[in-house]
């Protein structure tokens, strides 16, 4: 499978996840908003229409209330059985009053009304009109046919007019002709409900159609509400006391849920274009990238050097990108290291086998050598000639040592060969140079590379001690572990070294450009630089070869080695 498809239809199934996750909740959001805003409108007009009919509730019974404490005052039968207009008047005035008092029926909008047997206006409030009186007449009229004690009546057949509904009481006294009673007038109240004033108190709004039904005479119901829609949702309805009239009102439900599907169209739409736009973005910014970084991978080789990601991003991927180039860099680096260091190698098996071949051919048969040097040194001491035995047994003694096996030894061996040597020098130069050694208990018994100080040594007399005349001159070697290292320092006050070959030489030294073999007297003789190279190899870069000199004054060579400790039993001289 195409690793580039894979993460892009990842990224991309991400993108689509979200989308849908969003477009789900959205949905769930506006669902969520219908049902409260329906449950929340249930509740406001149930609310509104409890208030509606406790407001007509109470001012029918205030209705009820007047009539009753009309009828109850003594003067009102006065009043219906007196015959003279003037004191009728101020009978009706002496009821009214305190009726006006009481119940404030001026700001509450009800009128008194009196009417005799024969349904004639006998009396009434000063504001009733000609159209209040033909109202109250018909419902008079009403409540004799049906006895109906509350009756309801509009002023016009369209909503919002006043309505106004009337409450009876007939006036009856004892008939003295006949056991019973006898009527002798009807009082009336009426009471006058605004309906825009009933929706504000109520807090109604005029999309609610309300009604009053008549649950015996359908075609007296009364609208007072038309309503702004003929869907209707919600409906309520209930019984007004001791009536057959019915207070009922319906409504719609204006719910968001139109404007939630607009929402989410738009809605739908905005996230499909920010997904298309993210999507590129995210291609342009994180897939061309990473296909760079996997392209640059899958056809990277050594071979093609000099080729890198080149990435010009300054994002977390254009970090990546440079921190590949730095690897490839170091890459690059150590395999040429690699193969430096393969090349030296193998110079170096090359030099080990041709001193190998030298080391065979300078044998010549040791045991022939030895037994020659034997008989020199036999002549000389019967000829009385103490040099010469002095000279062939230090030298038979370099030779066995030379020709020893093994690469370390105890560093005690390596005195002891330079003493041999000193011997051999002292006597080709008698009083030339004096030698000392410092050599502690310590540092005896560790282990070094074997012919480490004899070339050394040997470039005192040559470079050092050239001068044939040079007389009184000081060797001092000395060794000691310090600071986890071995540190050997052989000393000379020889004639120094000139200033620009020792920068030559220290130069040599620190780099790693260097032939393996250094020659001091034009012969292939191992030098400085091949000891030098000997301690790199076998013990690394820590380790090493540094050279201090005046020229005139000294010159001072010091090896730095690391502590191997001898673990084998020492054997004692160069025999």
């Amino acid at each position: 499978m195409n690793t580039k498809k894979s993460l892009r239809n990842g990224i991309n199934m991400i993108f689509l996840s979200v989308w849908l996750i969003i477009f789900v909740l959205q949905i769930i959001y506006i669902y969520t908003l219908y049902r409260k805003t329906v449950n929340d409108t249930q509740i406001q007009f149930y609310s509104c229409m409890d208030s509606t009919y406790g407001i007509l509730e109470k001012k029918i019974n205030t209705g009820k209330q007047i009539a009753k404490f009309i009828s109850n005052d003594s003067l009102t039968f006065s009043f219906f059985q007196c015959n003279d207009a003037q004191q009728c008047q101020i009978l009706w005035n002496s009821i009214i009053t305190p009726v006006k008092n009481t119940y404030d029926i001026t700001s509450e909008r009800f009128y008194a009304l009196c009417f005799n047997n024969e349904q004639e206006l006998i009396a009434s409030s000063d504001d009733a009109d000609l159209q209040l009186i033909h109202a109250a007449r018909d419902a008079l009229n009403a409540f004799k046919s049906n006895n109906e004690n509350i009756n309801f009546y509009t002023t016009s057949n369209s909503p919002f007019s006043n309505m106004l509904f009337f409450s009876f009481y007939d006036i009856k006294l004892p008939d003295i002709n006949s056991v019973g009673t006898k009527h002798i007038g009807t009082i009336v109240v009426a009471g006058k409900v605004n309906t825009e004033e009933l929706l504000r108190q109520s807090g109604l709004s005029r999309q609610v159609r309300l009604s009053l039904r008549n649950d015996k005479s359908e075609e007296n119901n009364i609208i007072l509400t038309q309503g702004l829609s003929d869907e209707q949702q919600l409906f309520w309805e209930r019984n007004i006391s001791s009536t057959k009239w019915y207070l009922c009102g319906s409504s719609n439900v204006e719910t968001p849920i139109s404007t939630g599907i607009i929402l989410l169209i738009a809605e739908t739409g905005f996230m499909t274009i920010l997904f298309v736009l993210m999507q590129k973005f995210v291609k342009r910014s994180i897939f061309v990238p990473l296909y760079k970084i996997s392209d640059f991978l899958e056809d990277y080789s050594i071979t093609k050097k000099n080729k890198r990601i080149d990435l010009k991003n300054q994002t977390e991927i254009g970090n990546v990108a440079d921190k590949i180039d730095k690897m490839v860099n170091d890459i690059e680096q150590l395999s040429h290291r690699i193969i430096q260091t393969q090349q030296k190698l193998y110079e170096s098996e090359i030099a080990q086998k041709d001193a190998k071949l030298y080391a065979l051919q300078a044998q010549l048969n040791p045991h022939f050598m030895y037994n020659t040097l034997d008989c020199i040194c036999g002549i000389a001491n019967i000829s009385n000639v103490p040099l010469i035995p002095d000279i062939t047994v230090a030298l038979a003694k370099m030779l066995r040592y030379n020709l020893s096996e093994g690469s370390d030894v105890p560093l005690s061996r390596e005195i002891e060969l330079i003493k041999n040597y000193l011997t051999i020098m002292e006597i080709r130069r008698p009083d030339c140079f004096t030698a000392e050694f410092h050599i502690s208990a310590e540092a005896e018994n560790l282990l070094c590379p074997k012919m480490l100080l004899q070339p050394i040594v040997e470039n005192i007399f040559i470079h050092g001690f050239d001068d044939c005349y040079i007389q009184d001159a000081h060797i001092i070697i000395s060794a000691e572990s310090k600071n986890d290292c071995l540190l050997i320092t052989i000393f000379d006050d020889g004639c120094g070294i000139p200033k620009e070959k020792q920068a030559s030489i220290i130069h040599s030294l620190e780099t790693d450009a260097y032939s393996f073999y250094f020659s001091t007297d034009g012969s292939n003789h191992i030098g400085l630089l091949n000891i030098q190279n000997r301690i790199k190899l076998e013990y690394g870069n820590d380790f090493g070869l540094n050279i201090e000199s005046e020229e005139g004054e000294f010159t001072k060579v010091t090896l730095k080695l690391p502590i191997i400790i001898n673990t084998t039993p020492n054997r004692e001289g160069l025999d």
